[in-house]
């Protein structure tokens, strides 16, 4: 296990075979508990990615939580 670095002063505990891959991104701690990284404002099209779902590799049509522990 692995920490990455969110912002707040928060961590995100992911597996070892997850952490070269996600570790690529600058990741956010949001207000919800959630960790995204992505553009949020501007006139350009805005993209997040949710570090729960890319862990998953979900398609978009399905829903992904995480656990807080």
């Amino acid at each position: 296990m692995k920490e990455i670095e969110l912002t707040k002063g928060k961590v995100a505990i992911v597996d070892d075979d997850d952490y070269e891959r996600l570790n690529k991104y600058n990741w956010c701690y949001s207000y919800y508990g959630y960790a995204f990284s992505g553009s949020l404002g501007g006139r350009i099209k805005r993209t997040i990615i949710l570090m729960a779902r890319e862990i998953m590799d979900s398609p978009a049509n399905k829903q992904v939580d995480h656990i807080d522990v």
